[in-house]
């Protein structure tokens, strides 16, 4: 395929053109030969620019990038004006498209950021055409059916059942000339056929809107393909360990190969019989510091938050202290190649002895896993909220043995749910109460941080404020792009009265999430006293309006 050679045009060429030109090849290299130019050059690029490139995108602009002038690049099809605040550059030629582009030169990160993200969504949205290929296909008293191609991704629309014609029957010009009408969508159609039976009826607003579907579809894929996993830096960042001083990060590699003695059960403060506790961790420190706590009976490791390598290693020194190891799937599934690649690796260690799932889909994914022999923890997402749903869950699911409850369910109702229950589910479905924690109270599948300014590919975090003033925690995942926002404080079940329950949730989660030893510390002395006077005749606090409490002001 020839690439179409695209030349972005500024006075200097040290700013505007050389962000285009990185970004050009980056994202779109494929299918084009991008290059940037000036009427007058500089001695060097950029400095903020070089430096924001490369924090953003990990792109070396000075590596083969330099200050040049419009004689010096191929002769372009398609040439571009950043904009003309500074004085509109003339190349001998009328420009295909002017951008209008701020020169951001001696202005604030935040201008660079806002004119990255403005060059990136114009190479992704605009005047770049990617090469389609398809075929159609109409017959008598069947639906009509489209399919797209674009490099390696493809999608497939439906349409109306095709209708026998009484006057007009519709022809292959006009099905080309239609589908052709590619309009503000970056594509163009180079190779279509169509497969057309006689006599077929189809309005052409029918045609229209298949051809809309298709070309959306299209691009979302291409989108999340190219936006959410090939641009990705090969080494993943993690913001939890960003929080690390770089005392601990150094002391990262001593914690991985230290070797833990199994703990001696008659160490443990209550009796094991009672309920299991387990502790979910964000961070390596997290995992080795409370493998070694006598306290805590299990660690959960979230998937989103551990790199590939860390969830083995991690996972084998956890098994080693005699801890049972749980990982948690991500709580957006979207199914991409690359995500159930490293899940499919993942998820068939012998190391778990369970693994949560949020989603129908993932679900499914385990239950056709190969390998993957673990029972399965049904998070609070699935909504077990009576007998009901337990029974139709048990028989869609054989592997389904943990039941996480949901927050919302008063003890009240959670004893009334029990009682639904016949002997046989009563004895071998187990349930899980989440006891203190922060609550994710939204997932999100847009970008917040493109909202909210500018998205660089790498997993972090940012700070939302409702209208109460309250700041709300937001987690953003950006291998399956989506993003978690965190309530604002830990809710705890710590001093409620769950007596009549007590005995049929065997399993006590403690959600460790942005909280210090010293929190932890003081949780597990409320939760012991809690627990000592738990059964006692004098506590009788009526919870049946009751959600959660706050924790940890």
């Amino acid at each position: 395929m020839n690439k179409k050679k695209v030349v972005f045009v500024c006075v200097h060429n040290s700013c505007r053109s050389q962000i285009a030109e990185a970004l050009g090849n980056h994202l779109a290299g494929d299918v084009l030969e991008c290059y940037s130019a000036g009427t007058e050059t500089k001695p060097q690029i950029n400095q903020d620019a070089v430096r924001i490139m490369k924090k953003l995108y990990n792109i070396d602009m000075e590596k083969n990038q330099y200050s040049k002038t419009y004689d010096k690049v191929p002769t372009p099809d398609i040439a571009i004006s950043m904009g003309c605040d500074v004085g509109c550059p003339y190349i001998g030629r009328n420009f295909d498209y002017n951008w209008g582009l701020q020169d951001p030169t001696g202005g604030s990160d935040d201008a660079f950021m806002e004119v990255i993200s403005e060059i990136e969504k114009n190479i992704l949205n605009g005047v770049i055409k990617y090469p389609v290929t398809g075929d159609i296909t109409l017959k008598v008293g069947e639906p009509l059916m489209l399919q797209l191609f674009c490099r390696e991704e493809s999608v497939f629309v439906e349409g109306p059942v095709i209708e026998c014609s009484e006057k007009r029957p519709v022809t292959k010009e006009d099905i080309l000339r239609q589908m052709h009408k590619t309009g503000n969508v970056p594509f163009i159609l180079t190779s279509f056929e169509v497969n057309l039976d006689e006599g077929c009826f189809l309005p052409m607003s029918a045609l229209k809107r298949i051809r809309q579907d298709g070309f959306a579809l299209l691009e979302e894929k291409l989108r999340i393909c190219k936006n959410r996993v090939d641009n990705l830096p090969e080494k993943r960042e993690y913001f939890y360990e960003k929080n690390l001083s770089s005392k601990e990060l150094d002391n990262q590699q001593n914690l991985m190969n230290k070797r833990y003695d199994c703990p001696n059960q008659a160490q443990r403060e209550l009796n094991s019989e009672q309920e299991e506790r387990i502790a979910s961790v964000y961070n390596i420190k997290q995992a080795f510091l409370y493998c070694e706590d006598t306290f805590f009976d299990g660690i959960c490791l979230p998937w989103e938050f551990f790199s590939e390598k860390e969830l083995e290693n991690v996972g084998e020194k956890i098994k080693t202290a005699g801890k049972s190891l749980y990982l948690a799937l991500p709580r957006v599934f979207r199914g991409n190649n690359v995500l159930e690649d490293q899940l499919k690796k993942i998820c068939s260690l012998s190391i778990w002895d369970g693994i949560y799932a949020y989603t129908i889909n993932e679900m499914e994914f385990l239950m056709q896993l190969e390998g993957c022999t673990t029972r399965v923890i049904a998070g609070a997402s699935f909504y077990h909220w009576n007998s009901s749903a337990i029974q139709e869950s048990n028989a869609l699911y054989d592997n389904m043995t943990v039941r996480e409850l949901p927050v919302e369910l008063s003890e009240e109702e959670i004893s009334d749910m029990i009682k639904g229950m016949d002997k046989e589910q009563q004895q071998t479905v187990d349930f899980e109460l989440l006891i203190y924690g922060r609550i994710p109270i939204m997932q999100s599948a847009q970008c917040l941080k493109k909202t909210c300014g500018h998205c660089n590919k790498t997993s972090g975090r940012l700070w939302l404020e409702d209208k109460k003033k309250r700041k709300l925690l937001v987690t953003t995942h950006c291998l399956d792009c989506y993003n978690l926002i965190w309530q604002d404080k830990p809710k705890s079940l710590i001093g409620e009265n769950i007596k009549e329950v007590s005995s049929h949730i065997k399993r006590h989660r403690f959600d460790l999430f942005e909280l210090t030893e010293a929190e932890v510390s003081s949780i597990k002395q409320r939760y012991l006293k809690w627990k000592e006077q738990h059964f006692t005749e004098e506590q009788s606090k009526d919870t049946s309006d009751s959600y959660w409490n706050y924790g940890i002001e």
